[in-house]
């Protein structure tokens, strides 16, 4: 996993999130989780070349939530 890779997995991996608050003696909740699925951007029909973003590099679903830390 690209996350990983690059050492971001501490802040965007939900497990690993929750992990670091409650080590810090924070009380965390997970709130309002939404999953959704995202797509590579396709590469442009004008500009055969030109390509907007590389993330995700596959079709993937992504979790979003607020935290709620006391």
């Amino acid at each position: 996993m690209r996350v990983r890779e690059v050492g971001c997995e501490a802040m965007s991996i939900r497990p690993a999130v929750l992990e670091n608050f409650r080590m810090n003696n924070w009380k965390v909740t997970v709130e309002n989780r939404y999953v959704g699925r995202a797509c590579p951007t396709p590469r442009g029909e004008i500009f055969k070349d030109l390509q907007i973003d590389v993330v995700p590099v596959a079709d993937t679903e992504l979790e979003w939530c607020v935290l709620v830390a006391e």
